[in-house]
């Protein structure tokens, strides 16, 4: 008879669903999903930064890229996954410097 105690047992835990936008708490680190709904370059001075809008149906956030006029690949429709501590700012959620990931259309 054959003990097959020393054999590793193999667990697949599958990943936790991320928060819609709506859920979103501010000053913690969350990573959300959602889709580009729009995006605009201002600047203040010397200072540039380019804000995207991502949205999904519970909400939005807007995704604030400092010391940038554009970031390649956010275009409107296109789904991304950020990670960042979101914040309040005049009435808005607020992500600044997400790290992000580009997703293939649906």
């Amino acid at each position: 008879m054959t003990a097959e105690i020393d054999r590793p047992i193999e667990i697949s835990i599958p990943p936790a669903p991320l928060p819609a936008i709506g859920e979103v708490m501010p000053r913690r680190l969350v990573t959300v999903l959602g889709e580009v709904g729009g995006t605009h370059a201002r600047s203040h001075g010397h200072s540039r930064s380019f804000v995207c809008v991502l949205a999904d149906a519970t909400g939005e956030l807007d995704l604030v890229f400092l010391g940038r006029l554009g970031v390649g690949g956010f275009d409107a429709g296109r789904r991304v996954e950020v990670s960042g501590t979101p914040f309040w700012q005049a009435g808005r959620l607020v992500m600044l410097n997400p790290i992000y990931t580009l997703l293939p259309p649906r």
